[in-house]
């Protein structure tokens, strides 16, 4: 972090900082769409859908730090460890292009089937 002696700390800002923040922003522009995935693929079982992703996706925000700062310091550089999150950044794109929000996990959850086959029965 940047010591601000000579003047606010905002009068000191360079493009390395402006493109961090433009790139965490653009980040977070697919939160929404992940959300609604997560809705459309889960139907019934929503909850359980997004609270997986939810899991799973802080438990990358966990590691990712940790990892960060043991990869710059295998490195000695802060772009080889930029490059692989801009490549999993990439993957992860191409991998919910492949995802069908039409599609159900399961045609039908099976404890809502059985409720009603023992109603009509």
């Amino acid at each position: 972090m940047r010591r601000c002696v000579n003047g606010p700390c905002w009068k000191r800002l360079d493009a390395r900082d402006c493109l961090i923040a433009l790139a965490a922003g653009i980040a977070d522009l697919c939160i929404s769409a992940a959300w609604a995935v997560c809705l459309d693929i889960g139907r019934e079982s929503a909850g359980t859908v997004t609270g997986c992703m939810n899991t799973f996706a802080n438990i990358g925000g966990a590691i990712a730090p940790v990892a960060m700062g043991y990869a710059v310091q295998w490195w000695g550089s802060w772009s080889t460890p930029l490059l692989i999150t801009a490549v999993i950044y990439v993957l992860g794109g191409l991998i919910a292009l492949l995802i069908d929000p039409t599609v159900p996990l399961a045609a039908e959850p099976v404890h809502e089937s059985r409720k009603e086959r023992d109603l009509v029965e």
